[in-house]
């Protein structure tokens, strides 16, 4: 994450606009459930739930 500051220096972005960051590696889950609750997924569900 970069500071404030430096979005707005480096970017060109004032401070009310968002810096969205993303992470190259991935992983392919088979399935839809997972135990980890870091919100990074968005189709992510309880196990024994349907994401449907």
């Amino acid at each position: 994450m970069i500071s404030p500051q430096t979005a707005e220096n480096t970017l060109g972005l004032d401070s009310s606009q968002s810096v969205i960051t993303y992470s190259p590696a991935y992983t392919l889950v088979p399935t839809y459930e997972c135990f980890n609750r870091c919100t990074y997924c968005n189709f992510r569900a309880d196990p024994g739930t349907s994401p449907w």
